[in-house]
């Protein structure tokens, strides 16, 4: 019996919740089926078969189909990340006008109203310290996450404490921070996006970061 097999593997920007998808063209005793697995975060793996048109050419295009569509629905989620100091001018704005108005700026303010959606309120008013798990190129290291006492959101690697702002619910950007227990430049950030719950990636997933 002879199998003929297309392979097409659709890997994620953020934002979607699985890890990849492959699609088999597999022809069995002259009857052509397609057979697609997707591969989630969890491990998970769902297997998918039905039978294909029986023209060989319509079966691979029964196939191609949909990878080319999902293949330029990453390429347009890309391309939007490319531009992704666009938001810039609108934080400026916002956050001159909450100057003026409270004394505060953006992202003071969405330290002051976001904070307990990354740590857990105490009895005292106060928050409690998280532990979590930073992934630098695949390496592990731990961290916390906790309010200074001036109220910040912070990430304390070692003995340094690195801040965090919150640009929205699933944007937080690290300030001066490069993956080591010192303070980098100023200037240099990571933005850590929010892919699924308790999980935190940079686009170029250098960073991957554990609640």
């Amino acid at each position: 019996m002879k199998n003929i097999f297309l392979i097409f593997f659709l890997f994620p920007i953020c934002g979607f919740s699985q890890d990849s998808t492959a699609t088999f063209f597999e022809r069995r005793n002259g009857a052509f089926f397609v057979i697609e697995k997707s591969y989630y975060p969890s491990g998970r793996i769902v297997t998918e078969e039905r039978p294909a048109d029986a023209d060989t050419a319509a079966a691979i295009n029964q196939i191609i189909s949909p990878a080319l569509k999902t293949a330029s629905q990453y390429a347009n989620i890309a391309a939007t990340a490319a531009r992704i100091n666009i938001p810039r001018k609108v934080i400026n704005e916002a956050s001159n006008a909450l100057q003026a108005l409270t004394g505060q700026d953006y992202y003071e303010t969405t330290n002051r109203l976001l904070i307990s959606e990354f740590l857990q309120p105490d009895t005292s008013g106060g928050y409690i310290e998280s532990s979590l798990t930073m992934r630098v190129d695949g390496a592990p290291i731990s961290v916390t996450l906790r309010r200074n006492a001036a109220g910040q959101l912070v990430m304390r690697q070692g003995a340094t404490n690195f801040r965090v702002d919150i640009v929205s619910r699933n944007w937080i950007r690290l300030r001066r921070y490069q993956g080591a227990e010192t303070l980098a430049a100023e200037g240099v950030i990571v933005d850590l996006f929010k892919e699924t719950e308790g999980r935190w990636i940079s686009l170029d997933l250098k960073y991957i970061l554990r609640f």
